[in-house]
């Protein structure tokens, strides 16, 4: 349920011009960074990782490295989980309880 609420929002946020007061989320710095942050959620996905939601397509017809809001679903032994992906995706990791999300925020 929450990670279907979470994908959910995450088609809320105004992704566009970073100079438009209503943009939440900008493009992505460069090309580099850009086909970094798809080869990570191309990785998840093929390690196992479910997509929940929208697929971290460009958005068409504006210039720049535009990447939608991603959500995805996984463990915390996926690489996305153990690396900064300095793009907007989130992996959503279950747990038992508050002790076992310590332990994997730990890890």
């Amino acid at each position: 349920k929450f990670t279907n609420a979470l994908a959910v929002a995450a088609t809320q946020f105004k992704v566009g011009d970073p100079g438009d007061p209503q943009t939440q989320i900008g493009p992505i710095n460069n090309a580099k960074q850009y086909n970094h942050v798809k080869s990570m959620v191309e990785r998840a996905l093929k390690d196992g990782a479910k997509l929940i939601g929208e697929q971290a397509d460009p958005i068409p017809d504006r210039p720049g490295y535009y990447i939608n809001p991603t959500v995805l679903a996984g463990t915390n032994e996926l690489h996305c989980a153990q690396e900064e992906i300095f793009g907007p995706v989130v992996v959503a990791i279950p747990f038992k309880d508050e002790e076992d999300a310590i332990r994997i925020a730990n890890d």
